[in-house]
């Protein structure tokens, strides 16, 4: 029984590529978005109906949030530890977890505020911004270590560190 179902499911297997290629599959991939993005709260309301300009609102918003986790926070919080203590050795080991949370809860607190005022459009544009700037100023540590020369910039890789999750926070 359990040899026939396996055989069932790989009988039935696709790729994510499917999702996308089926006009269906689409349809319940954008409904779904804007059921967890919080859109839509009654989903079988919307069965059978075309996507609308909400729908598509809530595609670009899942493309954003996919966007955001392909700009490489994970690296930069994978790696903290050892860019903290390549860049000054006297820290101990808890300091960069420490800086890293104490600075995404400032953010989290903050960037509320500015979202009201400033609109989301400028702050997706600044956060982006901050972002590139933050990476450009760790390769260009990285660079400055390799040639020899990163002696006087050990802040650096710390601070850039800082400007990117502030960045990404926002």
């Amino acid at each position: 029984m359990f040899q026939d179902a396996v055989v069932e499911e790989m009988k039935n297997r696709g790729t994510y590529k499917d999702l996308f290629r089926n006009r269906v599959n689409l349809r319940a991939l954008i409904l779904v978005a804007d059921y967890l993005i919080g859109g839509v709260k009654n989903v079988t309301y919307c069965k059978g109906v075309a996507p609308t300009s909400s729908h598509m609102t809530s595609l670009v918003e899942l493309r954003l949030l996919i966007g955001q986790q392909f700009s490489g926070i994970n690296a930069i919080l994978f790696y903290a530890q050892s860019i903290f203590e390549k860049s000054n050795g006297s820290l101990s080991s808890t300091v960069p977890a420490i800086t890293i949370g104490v600075v995404m809860l400032v953010g989290a607190f903050i960037v509320p505020i500015f979202v009201d005022r400033l609109g989301r459009k400028p702050l997706l544009l600044f956060s982006a911004g901050g972002m590139i700037i933050g990476h450009g100023l760790l390769g260009f540590s990285f660079l400055m270590d390799i040639m020899g020369k990163g002696d006087n910039i050990s802040w650096l890789p710390i601070t850039s560190i800082v400007v990117y999750i502030i960045s990404y926070t926002i």
